[in-house]
């Protein structure tokens, strides 16, 4: 390609690596105020990385993954409030119940065309903040309820709720081992049939392939992600309100992913700490931050349209 310069394959590899590492050793080198502002960007990413993948391999632009976040994290409420020593249960239940919410909804979305799948989780997650305030004995409403445990844990092994460096791990491990495995399964017989589903499911359906379930599929796993992140907030912030499921979560998820990248495996990752912190430090010196965002998400698609991470994977090729 004329005009641009050709980066090596290695200095995008690279990216992800470092992001990895700033994940791993923020612990060693952060105060406690750091350490709690990793975890949330933390906590950020496994939404951002369920909507890159309802987005970009499920092909619905969604709106309602604020939603399955919010549900992941009444359901880690209740039971680290009920029974804290099942900490396997409360991360399996998180996810299976958001993921089964997710295919129900998700069989839908499927059948839609158009423009009318993200029309219809506009609606879901109207419908579903709507919900959450007008079950105030369930959700707490926008007071919120709290997490009556202090610690969670399977059998000798226990974890402190809050700030705490073991509770930031647990957050961080599964987020690792996800990106890392969806890295290795990129050349996957499976996996590449996923990305034949979402660059052209005409094609798809006339070599025989189950274009509907596979889409289903990819929509049910990126609910149960951002169930795992909801799961994750609720023992990161020890409360839970039905702000989790205001439509603002998933129109930052949106932001994270197109900025750092759709379609790229640490995009959303790179998207968040990009955004994350710039939102935090400009809030300290400007009431509308949402202009500066909205700055940096036009000139972002005017200047790279596929995000960081994807504009540099193009240029590896050109």
């Amino acid at each position: 390609m004329t005009g641009t310069i050709k980066i090596p394959q290695i200095a995008v590899n690279a990216v992800g690596i470092l992001l990895i590492a700033a994940i791993l050793l923020c612990p060693f080198v952060a105060g406690s105020f750091w350490l709690f502002f990793f975890a949330q960007m933390i906590v950020a990413s496994y939404v951002a990385v369920s909507f890159n993948l309802a987005y970009s391999y499920g092909r619905v632009l969604s709106f309602a993954q604020g939603s399955f976040f919010g549900l992941g994290a009444y359901v880690a409420l209740y039971l680290a409030s009920s029974n804290p020593w099942s900490l396997p249960l409360i991360i399996v239940a998180s996810v299976v119940m958001t993921a089964v919410v997710g295919a129900f909804f998700g069989a839908i979305f499927v059948r839609m065309s158009g423009h009318n799948p993200t029309i219809a989780t506009v609606i879901l997650a109207s419908a579903g903040l709507l919900a959450a305030n007008a079950l105030g004995g369930v959700t707490g409403s926008e007071d919120g309820l709290g997490v009556h445990a202090v610690a969670v844990g399977a059998g000798a092994l226990s974890i402190h709720l809050g700030p705490t460096k073991s509770l930031y791990y647990l957050l961080a491990i599964p987020l690792v081992c996800l990106l890392t495995a969806w890295h290795f399964v990129q050349q996957r017989d499976f996996w590449k049939v996923v990305r034949a589903v979402a660059s052209n499911e005409l094609r798809a359906q006339q070599l025989g392939y189950n274009v509907r379930v596979r889409k289903l599929l990819i929509f049910a796993v990126s609910a149960g992600i951002s169930g795992l992140g909801g799961a994750f907030y609720a023992l990161l912030m020890r409360h839970v309100s039905s702000t989790t499921f205001d439509i603002g979560l998933s129109v930052n998820a949106i932001l994270y992913a197109v900025v750092g990248g759709t379609g790229t495996i640490f995009g959303p990752l790179l998207g968040v700490f990009v955004i994350y912190p710039m939102t935090e430090i400009i809030a300290h010196y400007f009431l509308y931050v949402q202009i500066v965002v909205g700055a940096v998400l036009i000139f972002t698609a005017l200047v790279m349209p596929k995000g960081i991470l994807g504009t540099l994977f193009d240029r590896t090729r050109s």
